[in-house]
């Protein structure tokens, strides 16, 4: 039986919301707990999404009466843990005596900042990433998914010596594709049975994802490999009327193939009969993509600055998206080392088992524990 001190909240996003990532994330993480004895309960705003909900209903739920509850309901829980950095203003509401978060990214804070060039925000968006970085510093302990989103942390919240620390991400979205037939048969299911060789990417809408970019180094792949290139396979969001513009590099259009919203069983099988991964981001937090494409056997190309090649390691292509030709160039060049990139994903992969990253966790309650 858990002992009666190891007991935490773990507070997740909005249900209406839908952020189905940082769901799995909190599914695991509070099953991992549990295999750890700790006794565990959680906590999410409001219900799944309902056809007719209102702006003003889902605001009022996020932000007054969630965290009215969830103000009563910490008060038991010597630690509360609060699953993503886009949730911080629940941590002016926590009564439990140590409050810790997990932080994904800080993208939208860096724009919101002027830190990059691809992405205008607005003056509500800038007061909205700034009371986020004002929140993040109520926490007792901020963890990060990468040792880059850590520096980004320590730099922009400027958190207490100590206050912060890295903890890989695991594959918290379940396996749901064994095999290459396994993988025939769910694309053929969805009628999605590929008659050509392709390269893969997924992403959503946001910008530092530059799709438009990836437009542009397909476009020249189509150049240099002729007939014989792979078709291009995008996965997720619809693109932006500005993303679109990016289509005016690609001399085959028919080449691509767009698959929207994509199940998890979908885009996994998608990975494991694609010829490559391409990558391209300005930025992320992490990059899961990448070790859940190598996870199934998929060489990866991507951006060859953090956290993209600390999460890809020796294991993948490293290209600059700066450069649509050079990078195309350097994926040509790297074709040849598809068995050796294959191997060396599988190998990459295993620093981020979903153990090390539960592990992770429960060192960092466990020594909270200890000091209270």
């Amino acid at each position: 039986m858990p002992k009666p001190h190891r007991k935490i909240l773990v507070v997740g996003n909005p249900l209406y919301q839908e952020q189905y990532s940082i769901l799995a994330f909190q599914k695991v993480l509070v099953e991992g707990l549990l295999r750890k004895n700790w006794e565990v309960a959680t906590s999410n705003a409001g219900q799944e999404r309902e056809v007719g909900q209102s702006y003003l209903s889902t605001r009022f739920e996020k932000f007054f009466r969630f965290p009215a509850s969830l103000r009563k309901i910490s008060r038991s829980f010597p630690i509360a843990h609060i699953c993503e950095h886009g949730c911080a203003s629940y941590l002016r509401w926590l009564k439990s005596p140590t409050k810790t978060i997990t932080c994904h990214d800080l993208v939208s804070v860096k724009a919101a900042f002027g830190e990059t060039d691809y992405n205008y925000v607005s003056f509500r968006g800038k007061f909205y990433q700034s009371t986020i970085v004002r929140d993040l510093r109520k926490a007792d302990r901020i963890v990060s998914v990468s040792q880059k989103t850590l520096e980004d942390v320590e730099r922009i919240v400027q958190p207490a010596k100590g206050a912060s620390l890295c903890v890989y991400n695991g594959f918290y979205r379940e396996a749901l594709i064994d095999n290459r037939d396994q993988a025939i048969d769910t694309l053929r299911t969805a009628d999605l049975l590929p008659k050509r060789p392709y390269y893969v990417h997924i992403s959503g809408p946001p910008k530092n994802k530059n799709r438009r970019g990836l437009l542009e180094i397909y476009g020249h792949l189509q150049e240099m490999l002729g007939s014989a290139v792979p078709d291009l396979w995008l996965l997720g969001s619809e693109l932006s009327q500005e993303e679109e513009q990016g289509l005016a590099f690609v001399k085959e259009k028919s080449k691509i193939r767009f698959v929207i919203r994509p199940s998890d069983e979908l885009v996994q099988a998608s990975y494991t009969c694609a010829d490559l991964l391409i990558f391209p981001s300005w930025d992320e937090g992490f990059g899961l993509p990448i070790i859940e494409a190598q996870r199934v056997g998929c060489p990866v190309a991507t951006t060859c600055r953090p956290p993209m090649s600390e999460v890809a390691g020796d294991a993948a292509i490293l290209i600059e998206p700066h450069d649509a030709r050079g990078s195309a160039e350097t994926i040509v060049q790297n074709l040849h080392r598809r068995d050796e990139l294959i191997q060396a994903g599988l190998q990459n992969i295993q620093r981020f088992s979903l153990e090390q990253m539960i592990d992770g966790y429960d060192k960092l309650f466990s020594d909270l524990v200890l000091a209270s």
